[in-house]
């Protein structure tokens, strides 16, 4: 049996599955519905992968911009990340619920963007 699913941002793909490994996850969903559902999901996935990386992208352009070249940057964003690691460590010791709100949402969000 031919089987089309999601491989997320939108890519659909078609196997052939044994009817064994097949069970029924909604019955009368639709073609239609599950292609525009996926291609939703994707671009939400999408989204949200953006701005993720949207702060490494902002560093990369600041740097660049103020120092013209390349050399450097890894360094750079080795402190960044250190300095980075610095500050959620005193946030989780000076306001634990915060922290541990922001890293859960932190981690769902990376989980849905870049599963």
């Amino acid at each position: 049996m031919t089987v089309r699913f999601d491989t997320g941002f939108g890519d659909l793909r078609e196997v052939d599955a044994p009817l064994g490994k097949i069970r029924l996850k909604r019955r009368d969903g639709g073609l239609d519905r599950f292609t525009e559902r996926a291609r939703w999901v994707g671009l939400c996935r999408l989204g949200v992968a953006a701005a993720l990386l949207l702060p490494v992208l902002y560093f990369v352009v600041v740097y660049l911009w103020t120092f013209h070249t390349i050399d450097g940057l890894l360094p750079a964003l080795v402190v960044a990340a250190l300095d980075s690691a610095a500050s959620m460590v005193d946030l989780v010791l000076t306001r634990p619920l915060q922290a541990a709100v922001f890293l859960s949402v932190s981690w769902w969000l990376g989980r849905f963007a870049f599963r």
